[in-house]
């Protein structure tokens, strides 16, 4: 008995798409750097336009048809804004914006959010140029390092185990390579800022709320 076999002429359904057409306009750009920054600064290039005046709504639309939803969007006290991404693309996105709800503005990486510092204790180190350092420890986004030296018996100062590492990244790795060594770091601890108007923690000269303290001495 013959089976009779009829096909399907009708319209292949079409596949939901997983990512936005920001997202994909964002791939289809190969020649473009993978971006590892994840925090920017946005602000106007023009005063008489002004993002800062702007109502909010304006602004969640603006940036949310723009880039897609981000993670930070925090108003700073000189009118910018403080923009956190959640992605690469994001970040690629965020890099290539120049107008926003008719202003112009401009977006440049935070200074110091897209990087941190750690601890390293290695001697291996101490013979080794700066120069070299960095170029062989590139590819683990290591951006800069310096040795933490102290007062030696002579008068001068003379250099330890111990290296501060800048990475290019938000958190610090537990470990890292050099060369054949898996090196453990640390978190980093600056020191506290301190007024030197006020003896105040955290807080510099301009902002401070106290008069000039005078040390009273007794005699």
């Amino acid at each position: 008995m013959a089976s009779s076999f009829t096909p399907n002429t009708s319209r292949p359904r079409q596949t939901k798409r997983s990512y936005t057409e920001f997202e994909a306009s964002s791939q289809s750009d190969d020649d473009s750097p993978p971006a590892t920054d994840r925090w920017f600064i946005t602000q106007a290039t023009d005063n008489e336009h002004s993002i800062s005046s702007l109502s909010p709504f304006l602004l969640e639309k603006a940036f949310k048809a723009a880039t897609g939803d981000l993670k930070t969007v925090k108003r700073l006290k000189k009118g910018d804004y403080l923009l956190g991404a959640t992605s690469a693309i994001q970040s690629r996105c965020l890099l290539k914006l120049s107008s926003l709800a008719g202003c112009p503005v401009q977006v440049t990486p935070h200074r110091t959010l897209n990087q941190c510092k750690g601890v390293i204790r290695c001697k291996e180190l101490l013979n080794c140029d700066k120069d070299e350092i960095l170029s062989e420890l590139k590819e683990q986004s290591v951006k800069d390092i310096s040795n933490i030296s102290v007062k030696a018996d002579s008068g001068g100062r003379r250099n330890t185990n111990t290296f501060i590492v800048t990475f290019s990244l938000q958190t610090i790795p537990k470990y890292f390579k050099i060369g054949f060594l898996r090196v453990s770091v640390s978190v980093y601890i600056p020191n506290p800022l301190r007024c030197f108007k006020c003896q105040g923690l955290a807080m510099a000269a301009k902002h401070a709320k106290a008069p000039l303290h005078v040390p009273i001495v007794v005699r």
